[in-house]
């Protein structure tokens, strides 16, 4: 599955706040929101970040 749509996923079902869900990956609230809306180019590092929380929360 596409990051983008298993972090959105996992934002929707869960009832966090996107504010939440940013400060504990380690990044702007605008920039997930950016994320999230395809108007951001993902970096590794970035990427790597998401992917390293969802799977801390079992996403």
């Amino acid at each position: 599955m596409e990051l983008k749509k298993r972090l959105s996923d996992y934002i929707k079902n869960s009832g966090l706040k996107k504010q939440f869900v940013a400060e504990k990956i380690g990044i702007p609230p605008s920039k997930l929101s950016y994320y999230l809306h395809g108007k951001l180019f993902v970096t590794d590092d970035f990427a790597d970040k998401i992917k390293t929380y969802l799977e801390s929360v079992g996403a």
